[in-house]
């Protein structure tokens, strides 16, 4: 069906949506590789007590004092 779809469109307008396609992936690869490296760095961090779901949190993983 896309096939089909892909067909009707013309080569300039397909070629400008391929293009958009394109950069739309790099900014989610990008997006997913900072994530990933904040998630590293952070992943030791305390985590603030203001939270709304700080005492979830503590019930989940439990303080060893």
């Amino acid at each position: 069906m896309l096939k089909q779809l892909r067909a009707k469109v013309r080569p300039d307008i397909r070629q400008a949506i391929d293009g958009f396609a394109v950069f739309f992936a790099m900014t989610l690869f990008f997006c997913l590789l900072n994530s990933a490296y904040d998630g590293i760095v952070n992943r030791n961090r305390q985590f603030d007590p203001q939270r709304w779901w700080y005492p979830i949190y503590q019930l989940i993983h439990p303080q060893a004092n």
